[in-house]
């Protein structure tokens, strides 16, 4: 009787219970899909990034300057958890053929051995002198092979930035006539790439002392690719501890003959961040050093001046421009204190002033170049009363100190 209840409750019931277990086994087989999908999206993902990043967790970069190779060992001391290796990463040009074909974009990786430590693979370290590892997809664009040579035009690196005063706007890239040793695999870091972009990158790596020759550099690099567990306030802190004024562009040396210690740029002007901090420090005197056109006697200024003045109260059809009594002579000129002189005073040193033939209170002419829009330059004239000589042995005659004239606030201006 029990048996016969339960088996007409199942045939009444039976659609509903029919479309309830069709219902389980959709919901199992979406959720069941769902997860192997997933797990599949997260291992191509994971085979993505290394591709693109290797091991790599944390970088150190920097725009527009380089810090030493010597930064990324200096870490691995400082903390015994970080894995590093210093990369200089620049971009350029792949081109075959005699032209006929070429890639624009190409970036150009300077590695070393210590790069085995992101990429696991030591086929980097084996790259010596002119030769070249290239991704796949620059092989197969160019259509070459390993043993193949290549011509690869790369864009110059300065240690001083190129929109800098003076600096040579011809000379923007160096060539490079390389042999392909390897066609790198995306599994092998071929697609390495520091950009977040959907684009696989064109690669050619090669050694980065080879790099740095070909920039005139020694021993520099603007990328640190690091492993490691570490948050990044831990790997922030190495950072700072392995910092040196040469990372950041500063040479430091101290001038013997006036026992003061001079911190100077690589990059021509101190930027106005570091020259605030450095006029902090105590007794700091902030210098410019310029090389001006000529100094020149020219006739005495106050002179001119009385006649200029003259002049105007009763003009005279006839003017007459000022001509130098002296050949005028190339020196470096240097700022000192505004307290020392006037703004249209000056200081020579023996030799200048023996050059020419000048005296205290003699009129003096400098001629620079002023940067013009696009960067064209202007010649300027600024003019100045002698107002003492200094010996060559003086302190401020030092050539180390490269301050042989100096003059108040109005000279550059």
């Amino acid at each position: 009787m029990k048996f016969n209840y339960i088996f007409k409750t199942f045939i009444h019931y039976f659609k509903p219970n029919l479309l309830v277990a069709l219902g389980v086994v959709v919901s199992t087989a979406v959720l069941t899909g769902s997860l192997i999908i997933g797990d599949s999206v997260r291992y191509s993902l994971q085979q993505s990034t290394f591709s693109r990043l290797g091991e790599t967790t944390h970088l150190v970069s920097v725009k527009e300057r380089y810090f030493r190779q010597e930064m990324a060992g200096e870490m691995e001391a400082d903390n015994p958890e970080i894995k590093a290796t210093s990369v200089l990463l620049l971009e350029g040009m792949a081109v075959t053929d005699g032209g006929q074909n070429r890639v624009n974009k190409v970036q150009v990786v300077g590695v070393n051995q210590d790069f085995a430590e992101i990429s696991k693979t030591n086929l980097f370290a084996e790259l010596q002198n002119n030769e070249i590892a290239i991704s796949e997809n620059l092989s197969e664009r160019l259509q070459i092979k390993e043993g193949d040579n290549l011509l690869v035009r790369i864009q110059k690196a300065s240690l001083i930035p190129m929109n800098a005063p003076f600096v040579s706007a011809e000379e923007t890239s160096v060539s490079l006539q390389a042999t392909v040793k390897k066609v790198v695999q995306k599994e092998e870091l071929g697609r390495f790439s520091l950009k977040n972009s959907q684009t696989a990158p064109y690669n050619i790596f090669l050694s980065i002392n080879r790099l740095n020759k070909l920039m005139e550099f020694e021993g520099k690099a603007n990328q640190i690719l690091i492993t490691t567990n570490l948050e990044i306030g831990q790997v922030a802190k190495s950072v700072k501890n392995c910092l040196t004024p040469e990372d950041a562009g500063l040479q430091i040396k101290k001038i013997e003959a006036t026992n003061e210690i001079e911190i100077s740029t690589e990059r021509v002007f101190l930027e106005d961040k570091i020259s605030e901090t450095l006029n902090k420090l105590p007794d700091a005197e902030l210098i410019l050093t310029y090389f001006v056109n000529g100094i020149e006697k020219t006739e005495d200024l106050r002179k001119s001046e009385a006649r200029s003045q003259k002049s105007e109260e009763n003009p005279q059809p006839e003017t007459r421009n000022l001509q130098p009594v002296t050949p005028a002579i190339p020196y470096f000129v240097s700022t000192i204190p505004n307290d020392q002189l006037a703004e249209n005073e000056i200081i020579l040193n023996q030799w200048a002033a023996d050059d020419l033939q000048a005296k205290v209170g003699d009129s003096i002419t400098l001629q620079y170049f002023e940067i013009a829009p696009l960067r064209q330059l202007v010649n300027k004239e600024a003019k100045f009363i002698l107002r003492q000589i200094i010996p060559m042995n003086a302190a401020l005659s030092d050539s180390t100190r490269v301050l042989t004239a100096g003059s108040g606030k109005q000279e550059f201006q």
